[in-house]
């Protein structure tokens, strides 16, 4: 995300630690991921982080704001994926009303 200019400073991140987590089974090949979800003060579900048994991660959290440097866009959410090795990310933009 640092080409579009937005930092970790940019936005208040949920930490893995404070996700509720569960195991689900995955039908398609009968392996167990690990799935965590964030919700809010009112219990509604603002985000969520996905282990797969291959190394795999997906994490989605709603950011719900402004962009920092863009007043075009508003940043919806924030998305990142990979393994261990490599971890890509990216923001989830729409654009901001008038």
């Amino acid at each position: 995300m640092r080409k579009t200019g937005l930092s970790a400073e940019s936005f208040n991140l949920k930490q893995p630690k404070d996700a509720i987590y569960r195991l689900e089974k995955d039908l398609s090949n009968g392996k167990y991921y690990l799935i965590g979800d964030w919700r809010d003060d009112k219990g509604i579900k603002i985000g969520s982080l996905q282990f797969n048994s291959d190394g795999h991660f997906f994490v989605e959290q709603d950011i719900i704001q402004p962009h920092p440097t863009d007043k075009r866009w508003f940043i919806e959410a924030v998305n990142a994926w990979g393994t261990k090795n490599m971890i890509k990310s990216e923001a989830r933009l729409i654009e901001a009303p008038e």
